[in-house]
């Protein structure tokens, strides 16, 4: 090897060090900024939901007895779908944060972004935070049973 390699092979090592160290700040500074915005958000958003929620009971779910409204209570219950996993994921990063602080965060958000929700659980479990650990477990058997509601809805829209 030439001193010219071995300065290139160097330069490439140093380059490759700073985009690792600039991707973990970037990662960070994303989950400071997510938990900034999840604290500013969650109050708004648990208001949405609960009147979702209740739109759902008392609207689209007797709407999807109507045959040709049942397009409407599918539309309705999916966008209620999304809000309340949207909820869930925010609860669990704050959750996460709170307990195992960015490492935890970063940890679920290297698990394909989802994994913030069982690193939550988690997190909750060890840290023996059972209301916590049983809000979590509300919000996702609520979000899967709004799923399950859509879906079977939908597969209702031939009939």
């Amino acid at each position: 090897m030439t001193i010219k390699s071995k300065f290139q092979n160097l330069i490439a090592w140093v380059i490759g060090a700073l985009f690792i160290c600039a991707a973990v700040f970037l990662l960070v500074m994303f989950v400071k900024g997510m938990h900034w915005v999840a604290d500013v958000i969650l109050p708004f958003l648990n208001d949405a939901l609960a009147i979702m929620y209740g739109v759902c009971l008392l609207i689209l779910l007797p709407l999807a007895l109507i045959k040709r409204a049942r397009i409407v209570s599918v539309i309705g219950l999916g966008i209620t779908f999304q809000v309340s996993l949207m909820y869930l994921w925010l609860v669990s990063m704050v959750v996460a944060y709170g307990y195992w602080g960015a490492i935890g965060v970063i940890i679920g958000l290297l698990m394909s972004g989802v994994g913030v929700i069982p690193v939550a659980f988690v997190a909750a479990i060890f840290n023996g935070a059972w209301s916590v650990t049983g809000e979590l477990a509300y919000l996702l058997g609520s979000s899967l049973l709004t799923l399950a509601l859509t879906a079977w809805i939908a597969s209702k829209l031939d009939e």
